[in-house]
């Protein structure tokens, strides 16, 4: 076992990647390297993590400040969708306890994105044996669509009233020479710089969330950085009169697309802009073969487009 730090992340990507395909019922997107690892270098508010490891099964967490002392988090401080601990269960159960036992300063451990019935927390509550005390905690929800069947079957499942919205905004977006391009083979700095700009118009950008925030910001442009790198990342950006007007991003990792970031000017809220880019998004997803689109965080505006929840829980650790 190892234990590595920030600076050593480059190198231990693809051996971390590996494991995580290794680890069964885990959201793999957001555990993989390009979510975890950009995770892993922002939010300042969280101390800088620690992982230890050895080439084929991994922990990262690291430790935040609460009022009942310190706690320890997974890579990601903020969503909680990611595995802390990757890798062939028991070996990966077995990182996460050398992880926590490297560590003196903490008095629970919040192990995210596991399922209760799933090998991993098996392994988890065998490791923990009497040593320590295992809780259930929150529970993480994304909605997902299913696009195995191809966007007419998904369509089909969607309220008559909905449907007949979709098409309309399509018939008025033609009318008004709303294009929709993609552009997900820009540079990534090129590109997030320019999402940026869409977000800084859009109600977001007004109430300084989304990309407004700095710590978001950091987290994303390396996100965009990883995936681009890898031709995972996809971005398409919607344009009138010659200036970009909106913009859908999101990373594909296996039959999987993961939603990232969605926005639009606000000035052209009448368009229905977004509407127009997750359509546009969920053709060109069946065109690659894509079988599950990943909308992220649970929100009532993206139910109308959902199939279906998933839902991870977290495993508090108390010692």
């Amino acid at each position: 076992m190892r234990r590595f730090g920030l600076d050593e992340l480059a190198a231990i990507a693809p051996a971390w990647d590996a494991a995580v395909d290794e680890t069964p019922d885990v959201d793999a997107f957001c555990a993989s390297t390009p979510w975890s690892f950009s995770a892993a270098g922002a939010f300042p508010d969280a101390d800088e993590p620690v992982i230890v490891g050895d080439g084929v099964a991994f922990c990262g967490m690291r430790s935040v400040r609460s009022e009942a002392g310190p706690v320890l988090v997974g890579l990601d401080p903020v969503w909680g969708f990611a595995t802390p601990f990757v890798g062939p269960p028991m070996h990966a159960a077995q990182m996460l306890s050398l992880r926590l036992e490297a560590d003196d300063d903490w008095q629970l451990a919040v192990v995210a994105g596991q399922r209760e019935d799933s090998p991993l927390t098996a392994c988890l509550a065998h490791v923990a044996d009497d040593r320590w005390t295992l809780y259930r905690g929150g529970t993480e929800a994304r909605l997902r669509i299913d696009l195995g069947g191809g966007v007419e079957e998904w369509f089909a499942r969607r309220s008559p009233r909905f449907r007949q919205r979709l098409r309309r905004l399509e018939r008025d977006a033609d009318a008004r020479g709303l294009a929709v391009e993609d552009v997900s083979a820009v540079p990534p700095d090129e590109l997030f710089d320019r999402v940026v700009a869409i977000d800084a118009r859009s109600w977001k950008g007004a109430e300084a969330t989304g990309l407004a925030s700095d710590d978001l910001q950091a987290f994303y442009r390396r996100v965009f950085a990883r995936l681009g790198a890898r031709d995972h990342l996809r971005v398409l950006v919607a344009r009138l009169d010659g200036e970009d007007v909106g913009y859908i991003a999101g990373g594909v990792r296996d039959h999987l697309y993961r939603g990232l970031q969605l926005s639009h000017d606000a000035d052209h809220a009448d368009l229905g802009i977004g509407h127009l880019l997750q359509l546009a998004q969920l053709r060109l997803l069946e065109e690659e073969g894509i079988a599950t689109y990943d909308l992220g965080m649970d929100m009532d505006y993206k139910r109308r487009w959902a199939d279906r929840i998933d839902e991870t829980i977290s495993v508090v650790i108390s010692r």
